[in-house]
């Protein structure tokens, strides 16, 4: 017996062992490779699925861009956004003129003589009307108004002094916002011409 090798056992220890506690701990590692193994799995799905996605998505931005960076695109977007504008300040115009024309069945002939000497000249030159009022006992007519520059301010308010309706036109205006200049037009009424609210 020379030539066998003498093993050492604790026996103690082994003793102390608790064979389930080892049993748990191998039936947690058997529940949690397949658990990996599926996990690995979905993640490689995921991962394949998102490759494909993105390789369609990337052509399908390629193409978006291509089509908002075309000159041509850039054009009409442009026009369709000064057409907006346009068309808001037409619909602003429209309002304002339908307030004025759903009241004129109260004007008479005179009333719409001097109506259309403010308004024309309004019209011509951009100049926006809007508000007025009038008083009957000194024959005071007083124009809220707005236009594009003082330029065309002075030439509105000097297309009023030369209509002949008008014995006195004066205005005092200012600089706004957005190229708005805002303005306040006394204009003294000739005797005879009235003007209904």
């Amino acid at each position: 017996m020379q030539g066998l090798k003498q093993k050492k056992v604790n026996f103690i220890e082994r003793l102390q062992a608790d064979p389930k506690r080892d049993n748990a701990s191998r039936r947690r590692m058997r529940m949690i490779i397949p658990l990996a193994a599926l996990l690995l799995i979905i993640l490689l799905v995921e991962g394949y699925i998102f490759i494909i996605l993105r390789g369609g998505l990337q052509k399908e931005y390629d193409a978006n861009m291509t089509y908002l960076n075309d000159p041509t695109v850039q054009a009409n977007f442009d026009q369709v956004l000064s057409l907006n504008i346009e068309l808001s300040t037409l619909q602003q115009d429209y309002q304002n003129s339908q307030s004025v024309f759903d009241n004129m069945d109260t004007f008479s002939e005179l009333d719409r003589t001097l109506y259309d000497a403010v308004n024309n000249p309004a019209v011509a030159y951009s100049i926006t009307v809007a508000d007025y009022s009038f008083d009957r006992a000194t024959g005071v007519l007083i124009l809220n108004c707005s236009g594009p520059s003082s330029l065309s301010a002075s030439t509105y308010m000097e297309a009023l002094r030369t209509s002949n309706k008008f014995v006195a036109v004066s205005y005092i205006g200012y600089s706004g916002a957005d190229n708005n200049y805002a303005f306040t037009a006394t204009l003294q009424v000739i005797k005879g011409m009235e003007v209904s609210r």
